[in-house]
């Protein structure tokens, strides 16, 4: 077993193995030690504080803004809660007004129904008032007649009316 390690040590290429390590130590110095890497490591750094600082500004902007926000929700629930106490008793006054409104309208159909029963050609009050326009019709063509004589014998209001046939 001792002797299975040593032959296993001996087949090993120490020298290759050797001089990788090297070459990798080489490299690593090379780009630890880069001017490309301090410089990149230079503006890192630059960008991270003027992404500090931009945020420091968000942050102030941001604490403004969101007062301003909360001050504004606040005004419109104020504002809203003064609109709804506003118009809550309004829109019970239109509702109140709305039902006097169907309640006159109603009436109001109901006053023309009656008032369509009334007038219709074949009603009662119909006749009636067709003879009482006839008499009213009548009266006015007497007036007219009596106007008409008096215009032309005025003395007759004094005198009375005079015959044809001698005093």
């Amino acid at each position: 077993t001792l002797d299975t390690a040593i032959t296993a040590l001996n087949e090993l290429d120490l020298d290759n193995i050797g001089n990788k390590l090297s070459s990798t130590a080489d490299g690593i110095d090379r780009l630890v030690n880069s001017p490309d890497l301090a410089q990149g490591l230079k503006s890192f750094n630059s960008a991270l504080d003027h992404i500090q600082r931009l945020t420091r500004k968000l942050d102030t902007r941001f604490e403004s803004f969101e007062s301003d926000v909360k001050g504004t929700l606040n005004k419109a629930q104020t504002l809203l809660h003064h609109i709804d106490q506003k118009v809550a008793p309004t829109f019970s006054t239109i509702d109140g007004a709305v039902e006097g409104l169907k309640s006159a309208l109603e009436q109001a159909n109901h006053t023309l129904s009656t008032i369509e029963n009334v007038v219709a050609e074949d009603s009662v009050a119909h006749f009636q008032l067709v003879g009482m326009l006839d008499e009213v019709s009548s009266a006015a063509r007497s007036l007219r007649v009596l106007t008409d004589y008096l215009a032309q014998n005025p003395d007759a209001v004094l005198r009375g009316k005079t015959g044809t046939g001698g005093k």
